[in-house]
């Protein structure tokens, strides 16, 4: 008899977790009481609910009552759930097991689905074995004990001939009680029963085949079960969004920007983000003594963001950023009308509220201050009427795809 390859690796992972301290509470149809509690981070809030992991806990095992706090007397199970932006999902899933023991066990899923299936599969199989089975799947069991059914051949045995006398039946001495549950059985009694007119149960057989073949298969399958980490990704974002800058005008310009990026997305805090921003501003005027002035900008910004801090739906960075352009500045309304197109060049930083409602999705909110490197001033002469202060304000606002 061979056993189905399918049902090798439930058995094998069933063991890596450690099945033993708690294999004989879902044997004889006895009611198996554990508590469960989830933990959900980075990005994993609603990935994987209690409620929905008690009910894939029922669909496979009648015996097993998840409660909230069972105490020290029951066994404490806890899923901690991680969660890329991905959507890879990670589960570490552990026993803390009445007697003081401790185990656990890391999964890995392409989906909250798989990981709260999986989940549901190793608790049933620490908590209830037998339920691990599929109905109809074919089962090793020791051959039965040949019994006697009256006068005629017992196990099989040819029947005696008619002319051999008839065994001699010794009479039955007096009946010994029957032993006490978990007591040890008497050295007469065992005597007794083995000079019964019983035939003794064989013995076990030695080790089938079918045995000898999950044995083999038991270290790849204990490799196909072993936990893989979440890999790290690299994508490309393009993007668009608003600007503001206080600073460079006597008025704010609002204008808009063009973002590229590049990142290295990892379940960690170590995900460096490349962002490249050219952002036009809209020219606005401003009257003074003397005359009109209208200003606009023609901006580029790189900003160097190494570290993410935050789940997979919502983060933060803080980066460096520096940036470069003209300042376009015309006069009217004077007797002199001149115009011109300084360098604005800045150093400063920023931060970054992200929020990813898609796993190719991101919104973006910045605030970025700057220094200016180089100073301006203008003029209807001979009065000064606006110098660019030295400390720069930029705020924005995007909405970014990510690929792939």
């Amino acid at each position: 008899m061979r056993i189905p390859r399918a049902v090798v690796p439930a058995l094998v992972l069933a063991h890596a977790v450690g099945v033993a301290p708690c294999a004989a509470h879902g044997a004889g149809g006895q009611e198996v009481t554990a508590s469960l509690a989830v933990d959900a981070r980075s990005g994993a809030r609603g990935c994987l609910s209690r409620a929905d992991l008690v009910a894939r806990i029922a669909r496979r095992s009648s015996r097993i009552r998840v409660v909230g706090e069972g105490g020290s007397a029951v066994p404490a199970l806890r899923a901690a759930v991680e969660a890329a932006p991905s959507g890879a999902v990670a589960v570490s899933l552990s026993f803390a097991w009445p007697g003081g023991a401790r185990s656990e066990r890391r999964l890995s899923a392409r989906s909250c689905a798989e990981a709260a299936d999986a989940v549901a599969l190793v608790i049933v199989l620490a908590l209830d074995p037998s339920a691990a089975a599929a109905p109809g799947a074919p089962r090793l069991a020791p051959p039965a004990a040949p019994v006697s059914s009256g006068p005629g051949p017992v196990g099989g045995a040819p029947a005696p001939s008619p002319d051999t006398p008839p065994p001699v039946t010794p009479a039955p001495g007096p009946t010994a009680p029957p032993p006490v549950a978990g007591e040890p059985v008497p050295p007469s009694a065992s005597a007794s029963a083995s000079t019964s007119g019983a035939a003794p149960a064989s013995p076990l057989p030695p080790a089938s085949e079918a045995e000898a073949e999950a044995e083999a298969e038991r270290a790849p399958d204990e490799q196909e079960a072993a936990p893989t980490p979440i890999p790290a990704m690299s994508r490309f974002w393009v993007g668009l969004g608003g600007r503001a800058v206080r600073g460079p005008a006597p008025r704010q310009l609002l204008g808009l920007g063009l973002v590229v990026a590049w990142e290295l997305e990892r379940a960690s805090v170590w995900s460096p983000l490349v962002q490249v921003i050219g952002s036009y501003y809209a020219r606005a005027a401003s009257g003074a003594t003397g005359g009109t002035a209208t200003f606009g900008l023609d901006l580029v910004t790189l900003q160097l963001c190494p570290l993410r801090v935050g789940d997979g739906l919502i983060g933060v960075r803080l980066c460096a950023a520096a940036s470069g352009g003209r300042l376009v500045a015309r006069g009217s309304d004077t007797f002199n009308p001149r115009s011109g197109s300084p360098a604005l060049i800045t150093a400063g930083g920023a931060a970054l509220l992200a929020v990813t409602p898609h796993p190719r999705i991101e919104l973006a909110a910045s605030v970025e201050p700057a220094a200016a490197l180089i100073s301006h001033q203008f003029t209807f002469d001979p009065n000064i009427f606006y110098a660019v202060p030295r400390l720069i304000w930029t705020f924005g606002i995007a909405v970014a795809v990510k690929f792939p």
